[in-house]
């Protein structure tokens, strides 16, 4: 899923998985495997679960550029990519509360994780 130009998508009670990158990230890389959010989006996701994706460079789960994302009582588990398993950003902003992030992997940094983001009540492992 990607949001552009400004979008408000809301996503409640939903399972996202088996989701692949789209190489029109930042200098064409391959980001978000299950959500892009880009040109100042706003995304909320709530009561959700998002499960084995990948993206070949940033952002397994989610890739957020120039946008905010965010995050409440969801599962983001089992994502993969080079950096940020789970999610990372670009001039983007993360708010995560009440959400277990749990076995998401990057070959070089960030396996849950790889931004400037607000964390409450969260369970990382």
């Amino acid at each position: 899923m990607a949001g552009t130009n400004q979008a408000k998508v809301t996503i409640n009670n939903i399972t996202l998985t088996q989701g692949k990158g789209q190489n029109d990230g930042p200098n064409g890389y391959n980001v978000g495997g299950a959500i892009y959010a880009t040109d100042n989006c706003n995304i909320t996701i709530t009561d959700s679960k998002i499960t084995h994706n990948n993206a070949e460079q940033y952002g397994g789960a989610i890739f957020a550029w120039n946008s905010q994302v965010n995050i409440n009582n969801t599962n983001i588990n089992n994502n993969n990519a080079t950096q940020g398993g789970a999610i990372d950003t670009y001039k983007g902003t993360i708010n995560i509360t009440n959400t277990t992030l749990n076995n998401n992997t990057a070959t070089n940094d960030g396996g849950a994780n790889n931004t400037k983001s607000n964390l409450n009540n969260n369970i990382i492992f």
